[in-house]
């Protein structure tokens, strides 16, 4: 169990779920980042190309209290 500084008791199974669909989102970035760099190579600029990502989305919604949320409507969007 996670508790949220506003006292949200985040249960060991919503968890795993927002972590299954944090990963499952990465590996679709994963997927289209494959797509571009392929593409670029076959158009033969990807020497010639900088390519900068930057994220620290998990990190921001903690900070910002916006995981409660996250899990709020995963229970919301579970229970229908």
């Amino acid at each position: 169990m996670v508790n949220s500084e506003d006292n949200l008791t985040i249960s060991d199974e919503d968890l795993r779920q927002i972590k299954a669909t944090y990963f499952g989102m990465m590996s679709e970035v994963d997927a289209q980042i494959g797509r571009l760099i392929n593409h670029l190579k076959e158009l033969g600029c990807y020497d010639d190309t900088l390519i900068i990502f930057t994220s620290d989305l998990v990190n921001i919604l903690e900070i910002t209290g916006c995981l409660r949320n996250i899990v709020i409507s995963i229970k919301h969007s579970t229970s229908r």
